[in-house]
């Protein structure tokens, strides 16, 4: 599985550089909020970075409220993932940084957009200072990136076309063995859409992964136990029929089975919300209980 995502990854990374080359690229605006931002990539990284023994954290959490933009959210959200990949690869202790902030509100005559500010802050290997001006050049790695022996050395070079195709720009700072800082600044419009103001955040937004152990581990513990309870109950090869789409985290074919069963019921509620969310941690969890 994780072959096939490392080579969907580089496919795309080869879409998106001939798209940006040919000058097909478009902007495709959808109303977004950072909290969204950030709840998204929280949710993909927390626990490659739990596992690595990395922290993840949000710096300013005051920049999580429910302001809407339009803007190109998937474009933003490649970019950071982008970074924070970067990142995660190249720091092997200490900890990884997310830091968003409105560096330039609009004047009172212009309050149709707002400049943000992302920068993303490790405490990895570094990039050397005779490095520095390759390592955004397509299929160009430091001397110690690719002896990671992982990537195309495409990331960066895609992230920075699409910082400056969002009307942005990015730089880097960078010293060896001590980390490096990653930022880019980009316009987003303000939606004034009357439906903004009815938009309720509906659940509590975590800032650092050494929260979200601690909320996992209490959720998920006393969650485990009504699937494990709920799937012995099972008539035998019902259960084994579910063991084996959990094991092989088949999500589609494990909720077409689950709505065959009556309802409601606490166990089918969780998994389906698992596996819609793709929570391959609990599922893990959950086959090595038995």
């Amino acid at each position: 599985h994780q072959n096939g995502v490392h080579l969907l990854n580089m496919i795309n990374d080869l879409l998106d550089l001939s798209k940006i080359e040919a000058g097909k690229m478009t902007e495709n605006p959808e109303r977004l909020t950072i909290s969204q931002l950030w709840e998204t990539l929280f949710s993909m990284f927390v626990y490659q970075f739990i596992e690595k023994g990395i922290t993840l954290k949000l710096v300013n959490k005051n920049i999580l409220n429910d302001k809407f933009y339009l803007a190109d959210f998937q474009k933003i959200l490649q970019i950071l993932v982008n970074l924070l990949a970067n990142a995660l690869k190249f720091t092997t202790r200490g900890e990884v940084t997310l830091d968003i902030m409105i560096i330039e509100k609009p004047s009172k005559e212009n309050k149709t957009f707002d400049v943000v500010r992302f920068k993303v802050t490790d405490t990895g290997i570094g990039i050397p200072e005779d490095q520095l001006n390759i390592i955004f050049e397509a299929f160009h790695q430091t001397e110690i990136g690719s002896s990671y022996q992982k990537g195309t050395g495409l990331g960066l070079s895609i992230s920075l076309q699409l910082v400056e195709f969002l009307g942005g720009m990015m730089s880097v700072k960078s010293k060896l063995g001590e980390g490096s800082e990653f930022e880019f600044q980009i316009p987003l419009t303000i939606s004034l859409a009357a439906e903004d103001s009815k938009f309720i955040n509906s659940h509590e937004i975590v800032h650092h992964s050494s929260d979200e152990i601690r909320i996992e581990k209490g959720h998920e513990t006393n969650e485990l136990e009504i699937v494990k309870s709920f799937i012995n109950s099972l008539e035998e090869n019902l259960k084994f029929e579910i063991l084996g789409l959990i094991r092989h985290q088949n999500f589609s074919e494990l909720q077409s089975c689950l709505a065959r069963l009556p309802k409601p019921n606490k166990a089918l509620d969780i998994l389906e919300e698992k596996s819609s969310d793709k929570k391959f941690k609990f599922f893990i969890d959950l086959s090595q209980s038995f």
